[in-house]
């Protein structure tokens, strides 16, 4: 996981960024030269250099997404008059090349954002305003003055976000989190406030993403500016293009800790966000994950800044796998070939997640609600009698289905995995009911699993009636007095009669509000004979002939 440092000279390094692909971090190491300017690609660690003439003192700041071209600052003796100094100019280097000019004269500066494909730059230094490799130098009137940065770009280049510094205390570090479009050089700001910056941006160029004390992500359009969603509590370092997503440190116990966050989850730490979403349980020794500076495209692979037991600083990279029963393949795989259930359609097994044998497919169709109308974030639909969603049909009462990720602050329920769940609610048409029917085999046996919650504005507790084939159970709900209620999980076994079975959930007559369902399973959970050892349905000589040939102490 640490990607150790350079040989030579004293520990530390940094991974300051990672491509989109997950292949290439970069970043800094400490090494018998200085400071260098890093890549970390296929488990090695790689000196990009710096220029000529100067003390050894380079960083690599931003990556393309396949890794071949990365941006950051060098060093390099500037004489002036009869003396020469260090200057710390921007650059750029390139997979085949190496290091160069990044372009756009800086005496001191640094490129701090390149597009996915490594073609367009940008510059941002001692010149007051920054410069774009595809448009040259920026121009600061577009912004009415004060010095201007650019610190992300959207994927074609051509719409860019940074800060202003504020325009009557140049030094104090005020800014504005501003949106431009080369183009015409034309500006929008979110608002004015102390230490607000824009360093990241969604990859068509329509968001982007502020921290400090306005926290949050932003959307333009041509109504305006208009916050979507919420990031405090996080301090980020990077993002998924789609914003959903990001990384980055929190405080906790006055220690900074590598953390996330996601649209469904807010702010977590990554240790607790890995076990609760891969179900791995990071070992990570007397290492300390202390900031997540990058996450890549697919969301599987996360790097950023450490500390090893020696206290000394180290860059890290961490590439996950869904293999939740550990068997060597890829739980993808599996889901594709119906073996596991992904009822989220997250590509995670399901009940692995949930921490349970993975017994078989998932005979529920639409088990997670995911299918249907879509439904605005923190949103819902009533669905009476005789309606349906996916696969379930309402029969009896009312079923309020609905787009809730745990982010939503209204409610007083969340789904549990993906973003919507149901209610069913009892009104004078009976208790609310769905119902679907299910293939099965007789005589083969069956395990029901779902999540409940529950809606407790009118009621101290709630129950739902669940029912399958020959079976049926209640399950019970006390309000733990909170408004917004946990989930437990619930299931029940039975014996198939037919070859199509009724999957059934009802409210037990509450009104107005009740039980919350989320993530429904139906497996085989068949117990086949064990003394037939090599599964051809009968036990034969065959089967004694592999025992005698395995006779003996077990390995």
């Amino acid at each position: 996981m640490s990607i150790g440092h350079l040989p030579g000279g004293s520990a530390g390094s940094d991974v300051t960024a990672l491509s989109r692909d997950g292949s290439t971090a970069v970043g800094w190491s400490k090494s018998a030269a200085g400071t260098e300017a890093i890549r970390f690609k296929n488990g090695v660690l790689q000196s990009l250099g710096d220029f000529e003439g100067g003390d050894t003192n380079s960083r690599a700041i931003c990556v393309s997404a396949d890794g071949n071209a990365i941006g950051g600052q060098g060093c390099v003796w500037r004489y002036v008059g009869t003396y020469s100094t260090n200057t710390y100019p921007p650059l750029i280097w390139r997979e085949g090349v190496g290091i160069q000019g990044s372009g756009g004269y800086a005496v001191n500066g640094e490129v701090r954002a390149i597009t996915p494909d490594g073609t367009t730059w940008a510059v941002s230094g001692d010149r007051g305003c920054p410069w774009l490799s595809n448009a040259g130098w920026v121009g600061n009137e577009f912004i009415n003055g004060g010095n201007t940065d650019i610190r992300a770009l959207s994927d074609d280049g051509f719409t860019c976000f940074g800060g202003r510094m504020d325009i009557g205390n140049p030094y104090k570090g005020n800014e504005t989190c501003t949106r431009f479009v080369v183009d015409g050089f034309s500006g929008t700001r979110v608002a004015s406030g102390s230490n607000l910056e824009c360093s990241y941006c969604s990859s068509d160029g329509s968001c982007g993403v502020s921290s400090g004390g306005r926290e949050g992500v932003y959307q333009w359009s041509a109504s305006g500016v208009s916050l979507i969603a919420g990031t405090a509590g996080i301090s980020v370092r990077g993002v998924s293009p789609d914003l959903k997503t990001m990384t980055g440190s929190i405080q906790a116990a006055a220690t900074s800790r590598a953390a996330i966050w996601t649209r469904q989850s807010g702010v977590v730490t990554l240790e607790n966000y890995i076990h609760s979403t891969f179900g791995t349980l990071l070992d990570l020794g007397s290492f300390s994950l202390t900031c997540c500076n990058g996450i890549s495209g697919n969301g599987l692979v996360f790097a950023g800044s450490g500390v090893n037991g020696a206290g000394q600083q180290e860059g890290w990279v961490l590439q996950v796998v869904y293999d939740w029963n550990d068997n060597g393949i890829d739980d993808a795989q599996e889901i594709r070939e119906g073996l596991i259930a992904d009822i989220n359609r997250d590509g995670i097994a399901d009940c692995y997640q949930s921490g349970i044998d993975c017994p078989g497919p998932n005979l529920a169709a639409n088990p997670g609600f995911e299918a249907g109308n879509a439904l605005g974030d923190c949103t819902s639909e009533l669905l009476t009698a005789g309606t349906s969603t996916g696969a379930w049909q309402v029969v009896l009462g009312v079923a309020e289905r609905a787009n809730r990720p745990k982010t939503c602050s209204s409610g007083g329920w969340a789904a549990e995995f993906g973003a919507y769940a149901i209610e069913l609610r009892s009104t004078g048409g009976g208790p609310g009911t769905i119902r679907q029917a299910i293939t099965a085999e007789p005589g083969r046996h069956y395990r029901v699993s779902f999540w409940m919650s529950a809606n407790c504005s009118n009621g101290s507790s709630v129950s739902v009636r669940a029912s399958a084939g020959n079976s049926s159970k209640i399950f019970n709900r006390t309000c733990d007095g909170t408004g917004r209620q946990s989930w437990l999980r619930c299931e029940f076994d039975f014996v198939a009669v037919l070859t199509t079975e009724l999957l059934e959930f009802a409210s037990e007559n509450q009104p107005f509000s009740g039980p919350v369902i989320d993530a429904i399973s139906v497996s085989d959970v068949t117990v086949g004979c064990p003394s037939d050892l090599d599964g051809n349905g009968q036990v034969d000589t065959a089967d004694i002939g592999l025992l005698l040939l395995n006779f003996g102490p077990c390995e």
